[in-house]
């Protein structure tokens, strides 16, 4: 179902920027969808700040609003 916030056009893909505490530029990664992405490699007990973007055939939305996170240690398999 398409919402309002789309304009009723089908979103293309989503841009994940990202960038530490002591960059000035952002890293973009292109997602076809929002549930999941994988971004790597970011550094353990690194502070990064996030914000996503929506694209579709008729340009960009807004920014949303920043999530800042610290970066954990990924999970070890069980053996």
């Amino acid at each position: 179902m398409l919402g309002p916030q789309t304009g009723g056009i089908a979103l293309d893909e989503y841009r994940v920027l990202y960038k530490d505490d002591t960059a000035t530029d952002w890293t973009s990664i292109v997602s076809p969808t929002i549930g999941y992405t994988d971004i790597t490699p970011l550094v353990p007990g690194t502070f990064y700040t996030f914000k996503i973007i929506a694209v579709n055939k008729y340009g960009t939305s807004v920014e949303s609003p920043t999530v800042r996170i610290i970066a954990g240690q990924r999970p070890s398999p069980d053996v």
